[in-house]
């Protein structure tokens, strides 16, 4: 009985010393794996913050020199790159405007700037050289063409001017000695001496100009060659046009006003205008012009009133062209305008480039007022101290618009 006891007490001991080692070394294991795991963790966490290092290293500047597309639709161009194509902003503010008509209208020569080269014979036309064409400079004096009925069945009318003038001078002089005599009337003397006179005049005018090829047609001022009427080889009659010559030293510009805006026309001071195929806005006002009339009624047929400026031909304007014309009236106060160059234009919609920062730029829907051709009012969705993009603007939109824009945080 007292063996057993001792054996049991043994089996005991050796049970419960089996499980406090088991514990132990399970505990052990625990804490190997959680310091392997923290270990792991702690290298996944070292190469994180690698990866971190390399982003906050990363050279901006070349990022910078390529156009991205910031936040909230911000476009960014750097200083670089705005220079390169120009940029330039204008801070808006209240200025004066002048209230505007737009309408259309013609460019024409200036009065006694023009004169039209007629024929002072009739006969068939040759002109001087080949150089005597449209646009052809020439001097007063100049020999234009020459006019010769030689070889036709007419003659030369030079020579029968010559010729009428001395059969009519022998006849006068006759006359002269028989009225003496009373052998003819005073009535019959008083025919021969006009008769004398007329044919006189013929051929002084045709002996002033006739030489071996013909009575010489020539400019009667300096300028040049406007228009010719007639061709090489021409036959023409006395007083018949054959070319017109302009000095071009000053121009008219005739508007056509719808009736409605006839009030308006009394303070129509000057005019802003742009011919077909030039992207140039003009000024009557800088080119030494000023409005010679309107009409004070609508032209028969038409619905429109004629209003005529006239003005210096600095920029070799050329008669005849078309042109949009902003005629210019009363003075407005404190109107926030840009020029028409700053606004763009995406389906139907007009919109801005406003300065947000340095080197950002933000897209702003316009409402448009009047415009004189160079600058437009805008009626809403600008206020003073913006500063918009008034140069470049189509090389921002062109940013904003590029897929190859990549997405980019601007950070203030």
């Amino acid at each position: 009985m007292r063996h057993t006891t001792i054996l049991l007490a043994l089996l005991t001991a050796f049970f419960l010393s089996s499980c406090h080692n088991h514990g132990h070394d399970s505990h052990d294991g625990h804490d190997h794996a959680s310091e392997q795991h923290d270990h792991e963790h702690e290298g996944h966490d070292h190469d994180h913050d690698h990866d971190g290092h390399d982003h906050d290293g990363h050279d901006e500047t070349a990022e910078n020199d390529t156009k991205k597309q910031g936040h909230d639709g911000e476009i960014i161009l750097s200083e670089h790159q705005a220079k390169a194509v120009g940029l330039q902003t204008e801070t808006v503010k209240g200025m004066a405007f002048q209230s505007v008509i737009k309408v259309s209208g013609l460019l024409q020569s200036g009065q006694g700037d023009e004169q039209t080269v007629v024929a002072k014979a009739s006969g068939v036309v040759r002109f001087a050289n080949k150089s005597i064409a449209e646009g052809s400079t020439v001097s007063g004096g100049q020999a234009i063409a020459s006019i010769s009925c030689h070889g036709m069945q007419d003659n030369d009318a030079a020579l029968n001017a010559r010729a009428d003038y001395e059969a009519t001078k022998k006849a006068f002089e006759r006359a002269a000695a028989l009225v003496k005599d009373n052998v003819i009337s005073q009535r019959e003397y008083e025919q021969a001496r006009r008769d004398y006179e007329a044919a006189k005049a013929v051929f002084t005018s045709q002996a002033a100009h006739f030489k071996e090829q013909g009575v010489t047609v020539t400019s009667p001022m300096s300028g040049f060659i406007k228009s010719r009427m007639v061709a090489q080889g021409d036959y023409v009659t006395v007083g018949q046009p054959i070319a017109v010559v302009t000095q071009n030293r000053r121009i008219q510009l005739r508007a056509d006003v719808p009736a409605t805006n006839i009030a308006a026309l009394r303070g129509v001071t000057a005019a802003n205008f742009r011919t077909a195929g030039d992207k140039t806005v003009h000024s009557t006002a800088t080119l030494h012009g000023r409005m010679l009339s309107y009409g004070r009624s609508v032209t028969a047929g038409s619905g429109y009133v004629p209003v005529t400026f006239e003005f210096d031909n600095i920029g070799d304007f050329i008669a005849g062209v078309f042109a949009d014309v902003w005629l210019l009236g009363a003075n407005r106060d404190n109107v926030i305008t840009v020029p028409v160059e700053a606004i763009m234009e995406t389906q139907g919609e007009r919109y801005v480039y406003v300065q947000t920062e340095k080197d950002a730029y933000m897209k702003r829907k316009v409402t448009l007022g009047q415009t004189d051709g160079r600058r437009t009012e805008i009626t809403s969705g600008l206020a003073a101290g913006d500063k918009v993009v008034v140069k470049g603007a189509y090389d921002v939109k062109l940013a904003s618009a590029s897929a190859a824009i990549p997405a980019h945080n601007h950070n203030h």
